[in-house]
């Protein structure tokens, strides 16, 4: 597909001893230029699947890809995906974008451009 920079299909995670779906994500396409917001209440997954994006949590089964590279064993440390944690884990005293950019300018050593 032209532009698809993020795409899921068959994603799925299985609830230890009962083989119950826990997490299941038939098909997922993201675009470039698009904006994904993952909603839902709590327990239902949301946690799981962004965990599984960046590394934290293992894909049992399914294909992740970025950019039609497949990376579902790639280390965490080398997707090149960062994550920022609701609330608490904030810098009150900054908005949005400076807290989103907090690790691309002072990890990564990125302009402030480059990051944005």
């Amino acid at each position: 597909m032209e532009n698809m920079v993020f795409s899921l299909r068959d994603l799925h995670v299985v609830r230890p001893g009962t083989g119950a779906f826990r997490l299941h994500v038939r098909s997922l396409d993201v675009r470039q230029g698009q904006l994904l917001a993952l909603t839902g209440p709590s327990g239902c997954g949301k946690t799981t699947l962004l965990r599984m994006i960046i590394g934290f949590n293992s894909v049992e089964g399914g294909t992740f890809k970025i950019d039609d590279q497949v990376i579902n064993n790639i280390p965490t440390n080398k997707r090149n995906i960062g994550m920022v944690f609701q609330g608490f884990n904030l810098f009150p005293h900054m908005t949005a974008i400076q807290n989103i950019m907090l690790a691309p300018v002072n990890v990564r050593g990125l302009s402030h451009k480059e990051a944005e």
